[in-house]
């Protein structure tokens, strides 16, 4: 009797642990962000408990997709803090939508969750909204960062009093090296000097530094008054600049100033000074609302571009409306490319790093 009884409780036991198994379960399965416009970042947490008794193990990174008509989405992203979650554990999966394109649709979204739970190895994360169409006048943050090209001045600072291509940054070429580090590598770099030949070399240190967008502008400012004249060459003071001289120099990551023409960004921030300092989109220029409309009638060229040129001037607030308003009124000006960033700076924040 003792041994029969002994043999039920083992296979009891032996029955319990067969049956051990993580669970994943989603607090709250959907997410209804109602309408948004065109361009706006769409950000909702899902918590996500183990109610198992074992390690839950999350597969693979969260797969966006669109529910109906099924099909991948890299617009909806799913961000998990950690790959395993103990029974009983929590966490909070971090899902975004990133809604430009999508104007005039009614979207089902989803994030799916792969995990080693055997009865439901895929959990679905759901979003559920509407995407308006935008105004002409607007643009987003996502639109700007996909064609933001940072022109950098490679010339000491002093150098800037005798005119600078507008929109430029100023980084000193021998300070150049220590910022690689801080500089993001999947965007577009266009380097100058005064005749390329130090912007030729920092194109090649950026390349092997893994920044395979960096490009020097052929011949620098030599070349770039060769090729276009003052369009966009600005003195700090307003006064005419003087023709650049000296021999040209191109490199082997090279390009033309009318290739630099054909996607170019001025970005101008009316915030405050205060917000300005503490973070700002990389080579934006800060400015009063109210000067605005008048510094772009003094850009040289800015008023007749070339046929082939596309520079665009985007407007920067803190959400205000201000930019919206200024946008209007520089294409009523004739800078028919004008756009301000819809929902102003923290919209940039929400998805890129700051300077």
């Amino acid at each position: 009797m003792r041994t029969t009884a002994w043999l039920v409780a083992l296979f009891a036991g032996i029955a319990l642990l067969g049956t051990a198994a993580p669970q994943l379960e989603l607090v709250e399965v959907r997410y209804e962000f109602g309408e948004v416009v065109d361009g706006i970042y769409v950000m909702q947490t899902f918590t996500i408990t183990n109610t198992g008794d074992e390690v839950l193990r999350f597969t693979e990174e969260p797969i966006g997709r669109i529910e109906d008509p099924p099909s991948l989405c890299p617009c909806v992203e799913g961000t998990l803090p950690a790959r395993t979650l103990e029974p009983g554990g929590s966490l909070e999966m971090l899902v975004t939508f990133e809604s430009t394109g999508y104007a005039g649709q009614e979207l089902t979204l989803l994030a799916e969750i792969h995990s080693n739970d055997p009865q439901n190895p895929i959990v679905n994360a759901r979003l559920k909204g509407a995407v308006l169409p935008r105004e002409a006048h607007q643009g987003s943050a996502y639109q700007l960062y996909r064609g933001l090209r940072l022109v950098v001045d490679l010339r000491e600072p002093d150098a800037l009093e005798d005119g600078k291509i507008v929109g430029s940054m100023n980084i000193p070429y021998a300070e150049l090296p220590e910022l690689l580090d801080t500089l993001p590598k999947d965007i577009v770099y266009y380097l100058y000097d005064d005749d390329g030949s130090k912007a030729a070399e920092a194109a090649q240190k950026m390349q092997d530094a893994g920044f395979i967008g960096a490009m020097s502008i052929s011949g620098g400012l030599v070349g770039w008054w060769d090729a276009v004249g003052d369009l966009l060459f600005q003195r700090p003071d307003g006064q005419a600049p003087t023709p650049p001289s000296g021999t040209p120099h191109t490199g082997r990551y090279a390009t033309t100033p009318n290739r630099v023409l054909r996607s170019y960004n001025l970005i101008v921030d009316i915030r405050t000074e205060e917000s300005f300092a503490e973070g700002h989109i990389p080579g934006a220029l800060h400015m009063p609302a109210e000067e605005v409309l008048a510094w772009a009638a003094q850009v040289p060229g800015l008023d007749q571009l070339p046929s082939n040129a596309d520079v665009k001037i985007w407007v920067v607030d803190d959400g205000t409306g201000d930019a919206c308003r200024l946008a209007e009124e520089l294409q009523a000006e004739g800078f028919t490319t004008a756009l301000s960033v819809l929902g102003g700076f923290e919209q940039w924040e929400l998805r890129y790093e700051s300077w």
